[in-house]
């Protein structure tokens, strides 16, 4: 009985490890995974506790966030500062004269100067620029063809001694200078179709830089001289009535200075003149 006790077990042993490889074959080998993953904490909490990304490179280093390049221009100074701008519509900062022989003052927004005589009439602002552009708007309001208008600059301290740039009514420009009490024509009256007759506003300006003076009207270059006589001084406006006419008048507007911070290029011209 005992033999046939342990045969029966020995069968049922067998029986039981066949049916075991038989299972193990016919269940997949990802199930087993599941068992054995099943066997400690689930899946999902595993995959929960999992450490959370460092930003850290294999050295250790944390790694620096890509350089991003600039966006900023860079800051350039302009080649001129503006350093005068007079619109004449808030008081007169020229001086006002009423007389037989001139009149000088601020109407309307516009700087008037009426000449009587066949003098030449000129105010200048309390400025001292050596190297600088002057723009100003100008027209002739009445007066003979041959009436100039116009910007003088490089002032003296007495107001004596200056250069000068000034259209004509005809259509002709000039620029000269005025030392000991004579004018001396730099570029005599030329002709020129930029400038504006019939009393039409024309825009002035002049360019003085080192011994070089350029000269435009309504944004057209007419000419550049050279002449080493003044090297600064202030800056005004002119008119010059000769023949003499009694209602000569011309009138003046949004008056400009820059003063110059880099050397301006400009275009060439006739060859200088000597100082005297």
């Amino acid at each position: 009985m005992r033999k046939r006790s342990t045969g029966v077990l020995l069968l049922a042993v067998l029986a039981a490890l066949t049916v075991g490889v038989v299972s193990g074959l016919l269940f997949p080998l990802h199930n087993w995974g599941r068992l054995f993953a099943a066997s400690g904490a689930p899946a999902a909490n595993r995959a929960a506790t999992a450490p959370e990304p460092t930003g850290r490179v294999q050295e250790g280093r944390v790694q620096d966030p890509p350089l991003q390049a600039s966006t900023v221009a860079p800051t350039v100074a302009p080649d001129t500062a503006t350093v005068l701008y007079d619109t004449f519509s808030a008081g007169c900062a020229l001086k006002e004269v009423e007389s037989e022989r001139r009149s000088l003052k601020c109407v309307d927004g516009e700087y008037t100067m009426a000449s009587r005589d066949n003098l030449a009439h000129w105010v200048y602002y309390p400025l001292d620029y050596a190297d600088c552009v002057i723009e100003a708007d100008a027209r002739a309001v009445a007066g003979p063809a041959t009436l100039e208008y116009g910007i003088v600059f490089r002032i003296s301290l007495d107001g004596e001694d200056f250069y000068g740039f000034t259209v004509r009514h005809d259509g002709k420009y000039s620029v000269f200078r005025r030392h000991n009490k004579r004018f001396t024509n730099l570029i005599t009256a030329s002709p020129a179709s930029a400038i504006k007759r019939g009393g039409e506003v024309n825009h002035l300006k002049v360019i003085a830089q080192g011994s070089q003076m350029a000269v435009y009207v309504n944004g057209e270059w007419l000419n550049t001289v050279s002449d080493s006589a003044f090297a600064r001084g202030a800056l005004g406006l002119m008119i010059n009535n000769q023949p003499p006419d009694p209602n000569a008048k011309v009138a003046f507007d949004n008056v400009r200075v820059s003063q110059i911070n880099r050397l301006l290029s400009l275009p060439t011209g006739p060859t200088p003149l000597p100082a005297r």
